[in-house]
């Protein structure tokens, strides 16, 4: 009697134990919280403007003004980019931010974005949260040679109506934050994540 007493004891933690790994195996676990994949895109754009920035170089941020239009995500976005930036000592020599409506397409008004590059020395990097800059060719042509470098936070259909590879040959573009193409998008609305919506480094089809 010992004996078989004994083997049930040994017998039914390794029965349970079996059912509680058959149970972490099949579970659905829910998907990340609230502003999570908002949160990996101000780290990710920290991450390439911490790549790009040169020794001395200072950092000119330019985002959506969070607080003249209700935006939590693009808030989330900027505030996780600076708190980034603080913690690995980046010097922050400008911070510019427009009262844009999040419903229209976002961009830099072009003779700020002209005035950031045609300022900006060796090292900077201008961290766009609406868009890379576009200027016209008469501007294009004054301002010669980029010094500065740009990292910009591409989301939904930008690359529809920006011919981003053409900026990042021009040197107007030199990494970000870019929205895959729908057909290459892999995920549901329901369960969306960063790998699944984002690419980063520089915009697809750009050549090395």
């Amino acid at each position: 009697m010992p004996t078989v007493r004994a083997k049930v004891l040994v017998s039914v933690p390794i029965l349970l134990g079996s059912i509680a790994a058959m149970a972490f195996a099949t579970a659905e676990w829910p998907a990340a919280g609230p502003g999570a994949v908002d949160r990996e895109v101000g780290h990710a754009l920290a991450r390439e403007t911490l790549r790009l920035l040169g020794a001395g170089g200072h950092v000119v941020l330019v985002a959506r003004d969070p607080e003249a239009f209700r935006a939590p995500a693009d808030a989330l976005v900027l505030d996780v980019l600076e708190r980034d930036l603080r913690k690995a000592g980046a010097t922050v020599s400008q911070r510019q931010l427009y009262a844009v409506d999040p419903l229209r397409p976002p961009q830099i008004p072009p003779g700020d974005a002209f005035e950031f590059l045609r300022r900006g020395a060796a090292g900077d990097v201008v961290v766009s949260l609406i868009g890379p800059p576009l200027l016209g060719e008469d501007q294009r042509a004054t301002l010669g040679p980029v010094k500065t470098k740009v990292v910009a936070f591409c989301p939904g259909n930008m690359g529809d109506y920006v011919n981003l590879p053409l900026l990042a040959e021009s040197g107007l573009l030199h990494g970000g934050v870019f929205s895959k193409a729908a057909g290459t998008a892999s995920g549901s609305t329901a369960n969306e994540t960063f790998d699944s919506l984002y690419t980063v480094g520089a915009p697809a089809g750009a050549k090395p």
